[in-house]
């Protein structure tokens, strides 16, 4: 019986096109027999169903978000050093919630002390970063953008295998 002939019968009855796990014998490749299970979801489901892209998602309406509160602050005159900390308690109320929520599936109010101290850590990283490329001659606008992809994968490791463990 063919993959297709397992399938067709299960469209019928599922809303939306979604289709049940459906669980074949098995498949032969390179002469190993290994179970199979086909899944098939719409696109986006799917997407949406990798935590890392989860991640990126979230994590660039996080950034955003922080981001546009350091630039504010700079704009209305506040030393770096300051602006970075106020976009990252502000942040870390904000993303708090949208990363355990959305992209770990986990937002237990237990999880903010660990969730905390990593962002604690990352400020450090943060202003330490941002003060290593103004010696350069770039700009604090600048910097801030630019020390964002380092922090952001510090960001993604420590809150996956030490804040909500997954």
């Amino acid at each position: 019986m063919t993959v297709s002939s397992h399938l067709v019968p299960l469209a019928n009855n599922c809303p939306r096109l979604r289709l049940r796990s459906v669980a074949l014998p098995c498949c032969q490749l390179n002469d190993v027999s290994l179970p199979m299970k086909i899944r098939a979801l719409p696109w986006h489901d799917r997407l949406l169903n990798i935590q890392l892209l989860r991640f990126l998602v979230v994590g660039c309406m996080n950034t955003g978000f922080s981001y546009s509160i350091y630039a504010f602050l700079l704009y209305v005159g506040v030393d770096y050093r300051l602006a970075s900390l106020g976009s990252f308690l502000l942040g870390i109320l904000f993303s708090f919630r949208t990363q355990g929520a959305l992209v770990f599936r986990n937002a237990e109010r237990s999880r903010f002390t660990r969730y905390l101290s990593v962002w604690l850590s990352l400020y450090l990283v943060n202003i330490g970063l941002i003060a290593m490329i103004m010696r350069f001659g770039v700009t604090s606008y600048w910097a801030g953008a630019l020390a964002l992809l380092p922090v952001v994968a510090a960001s993604y490791a420590l809150q996956r295998f030490y804040v909500f463990r997954v």
